[in-house]
């Protein structure tokens, strides 16, 4: 098999691995988002179908079939900003100061500006997936609606950043704790 593209070094060419290996580490980190996303959709499916619907003969399969059937690109969706998005959150994070803290008066006129970038990181969450179940709606959607749900909540308002920084902690730990053995 010869071709014209043999001699050169282009994406095309499959003996240079060094695109696919990237793609691949790529689509392995989305993948497992996906998995994590998926497993918490259809738990939180199961909440809410307890929670709200108890009189109703639910099966426990129904949050799966909502998210073959109905919720499969939110998922997909959320778990693309989730993977992809998470660190540079949890870096903007320690910059941005929310209203009703310490800097309440700083963070009111720096939060409630919302550029396009704290829009964007304000959907990097994993919470929405249970308003998603509840409401039907897709994840962007959700992620805000959570948002404003959330920031009325006096006790979530100082607790959100801290404890995203502590399980981002707690996983880079375990994480180098594996490469070491």
């Amino acid at each position: 098999f010869s071709s014209v593209f043999a001699g050169n070094n282009n994406f095309f060419n499959f003996n240079n691995t060094g695109v696919w290996e990237i793609l691949n580490i790529l689509e392995l980190i989305w993948g497992l988002s996906f998995l994590r996303d998926a497993f918490n959709f259809c738990v939180s499916g199961n909440a809410v179908d307890w929670y709200w619907f108890r009189p109703a003969n639910t099966s426990c399969y129904s949050p799966y079939q909502r998210l073959l059937c109905r919720h499969w690109g939110s998922v997909a969706g959320g778990s693309f900003l989730n993977a992809f998005f998470t660190i540079p959150t949890l870096i903007m994070e320690l910059f941005v100061c929310h209203p009703q803290t310490c800097c309440s008066g700083i963070g009111n006129v720096c939060y409630n500006s919302c550029s396009w970038l704290t829009c964007f990181f304000d959907l990097v969450r994993t919470d929405a997936y249970s308003y998603i179940n509840l409401s039907g709606i897709p994840f962007c959607n959700a992620a805000r609606q959570v948002k404003k749900l959330n920031e009325r909540n006096p006790a979530y308002v100082g607790s959100h950043s801290p404890m995203n920084h502590y399980r981002f902690a707690a996983t880079a730990f375990l994480v180098a704790a594996a490469l070491l053995m």
